[in-house]
């Protein structure tokens, strides 16, 4: 078996009953990751929302179906990998309204993050949404890749979705990441 398959199994079996916070203890299922084992772009979200927690992955709802359309619409397909800061639905109970995840939260979740960044070792890390922004601006272990920040996709859908003129701004500056990791290569 891949040296990196079995490390990202195996991270994920340490953290599959993590009941460090209350949102691990009501979480349907932990949303650890999907997407290319071999990534050049790692996107980091905030937290799962109903329908991660309920797929067990991340970004395959409303936002995560933008985020794929953004992808698609640069024609510069690059492989990716999907994450969270926190792998638990951030919400106050069982079937509550999803809100951002708590500076405690994100602590409690940080070692998997951390993990995960070094297991995927992407060219480029993209940071989704005001709240990965200010919690990982200053992760040490980030300093060693090209680190990109973006709206979130749910945002975009709040002000218009793909009519609205930040999703071209969206696209463009996907294109921007896609195209360093080009120049990582070099």
């Amino acid at each position: 078996m891949n040296l990196k398959r079995s490390m990202w199994d195996s991270l994920r079996d340490q953290y599959k009953n993590c009941a460090a916070c209350p949102i691990g203890r009501h979480a349907k299922l932990h949303v650890f990751g999907r997407g290319s084992i071999h990534p050049e772009v790692l996107f980091i979200g905030e937290g799962p929302g109903k329908l991660e927690d309920l797929k067990g992955l991340p970004f395959v709802g409303q936002a995560g179906n933008l985020l794929t359309r953004a992808i698609r619409d640069t024609n510069m397909f690059r492989h990716c990998f999907f994450t969270n800061m926190v792998a638990c639905r951030p919400c106050d109970d069982v079937g509550g309204i999803n809100r951002a995840p708590s500076e405690q939260e994100i602590h409690n979740c940080s070692d998997r993050l951390k993990q995960t960044v070094e297991i995927m070792s992407p060219k480029v890390v993209v940071l989704l949404g005001r709240v990965a922004q200010k919690s990982l601006a200053a992760a040490e272990y980030l300093k060693k890749y090209k680190v990109f920040w973006m709206h979130h996709p749910a945002f975009i859908l709040r002000i218009g979705g793909v009519k609205s003129p930040i999703y071209l701004e969206f696209v463009n500056k996907l294109k921007e990441v896609f195209n360093a990791t080009v120049l990582q290569s070099v």
